[in-house]
């Protein structure tokens, strides 16, 4: 059994704080899937980056640290503010310099740009696509001191040489994935606090062409629909663990295909959760 650091870089709070549930569902598959021991520093409110970081290393010894990424920048348009300067600043640096065992980078934006964020980062490892699966054998190979190399969905940087990048993974079987647990890794307060809102995928990828979108390289270019009652049960359990009602759908184009997106909102509409939707 490893020990594994995931830490949430993301600080950006406009128009509310996001909550990490994508980093919510990578901890929950190492713990369940990976049998291994997750300790989740999460950022979003922190006033010190640094002494965070060097309190959790030094307190949870990890062996490994996962460190999601979730905005490039926040699309200011005229005012763009490059948000991967600040993790950079705030939070890379400081795991490199208490930290020396392997760090991997996962989320939304290395999945446009990868390969790119290593040599920004100046980092070794990055997974692109469904990290629920790809971390847990990433940190087994880790742990069993086994070769990289072929992992799929994992980006490897040597030096300033890139030699291995795959393309992302994909799990078919999205009904497959357990449950988010937010509330056994975050403080949900100050996230109530701020109104933020419960994030539900409905599905991955988009099978449209759109020339200024990112979601086919993040998703795929192929639906991957969970199942309806699922998708209504997890609701249900967020929101009795949360007290939060508000539910944002984080999918690319929610009401595509229309038939899933219906049949979706029977079975929200069947848990009588008194829910305000978006």
């Amino acid at each position: 059994m490893a020990k594994v650091l995931l830490i949430n870089s993301n600080r950006f709070k406009h128009p509310w704080p996001v909550i990490p549930f994508g980093l919510c569902y990578i901890a929950t598959s190492l713990e369940l899937n990976g049998k291994h021991k997750v300790s989740f520093l999460d950022l979003c409110f922190s006033k010190d980056c640094e002494l965070d970081i060097r309190k959790s290393v030094q307190t949870f010894a990890p062996d490994v640290i996962g460190v999601s990424i979730r905005n490039i920048d926040d699309t200011g348009g005229y005012n763009v503010h490059f948000l991967l300067e600040d993790v950079k600043n705030d939070v890379i640096d400081f795991c490199k310099k208490e930290f020396h065992g392997p760090i991997v980078i996962g989320g939304p934006s290395v999945g446009i740009s990868g390969i790119e964020m290593l040599d920004y980062f100046d980092l070794e490892y990055a997974i692109r696509g469904d990290g629920e699966a790809v971390m847990p054998e990433f940190v087994n190979r880790i742990e069993n001191k086994q070769a990289l190399e072929g992992l799929e969905g994992l980006i490897i940087r040597r030096g300033k040489k890139i030699i291995q990048d795959t393309e992302p993974f994909r799990v078919q079987d999205l009904d497959s994935l357990p449950f988010p647990q937010p509330v056994r890794f975050i403080n949900l307060e100050r996230y109530r606090s701020f109104g933020s809102a419960l994030h539900v995928q409905t599905k991955r990828g988009c099978a449209f062409r759109c020339s200024y979108c990112t979601y086919n390289n993040i998703e795929g270019k192929k639906y991957r629909l969970r199942d309806p009652r699922l998708i209504a049960r997890e609701i249900e359990i967020l929101v009795k663990e949360t007290g939060i009602r508000h539910i944002e759908f984080t999918d690319s184009i929610f009401n595509v295909p229309l038939s899933h997106t219906k049949e979706v909102l029977r079975e929200v509409i069947r848990k009588n959760l008194n829910l305000m939707l978006h």
